[in-house]
């Protein structure tokens, strides 16, 4: 009985080290979850991207329009807006962002707002590049 005690203790202490050892130390202190919530300087968005979004989209996606009860809603405040926003693009693949698939009539019931290559698209494209990658 002492045996299999020793044995499973050993055991026990063989796994500690041997994870402990498999630990990553490098990677530094852990992130802030505070800074997710943190509010971001987006000039680019609230100066280029913005604007777009108003003219061509709010017309149906702010409240009490025929789109406004879709996750893409518009209330005339940008800062508030850009979570929102950023929610339906994919920095790494900028093109297949939900966001420009829908402005451009993909699964879109109000149709083409541009086309790939318009100004306005590019614009956006542009932004969505400059964001942090999501992987």
């Amino acid at each position: 009985m002492r045996f299999e005690i020793r044995a499973a203790a050993l055991g026990l202490l063989a796994a500690a080290l041997l994870a402990a050892g498999c630990a990553d130390f490098t990677r530094g202190p852990v992130a802030d979850a505070a800074a997710d919530t943190a509010p971001v300087d987006d000039s680019a968005f609230e100066t280029y991207v913005y604007p777009i979004l108003q003219a061509d989209c709010s017309s149906c996606h702010s409240q009490g329009e025929q789109a406004g009860s879709t996750r893409f809603r518009l209330t005339g405040d940008a800062k508030a807006d850009r979570a929102g926003v950023v929610a339906l693009v994919y920095p790494d693949f900028p093109a297949g962002s939900l966001l420009l698939q829908r402005a451009t009539g993909n699964g879109h019931s109000g149709g083409l707002i541009f086309t790939p290559d318009s100004a306005d698209y590019m614009t956006i494209l542009n932004w969505i590049s400059t964001l942090p990658a999501t992987h």
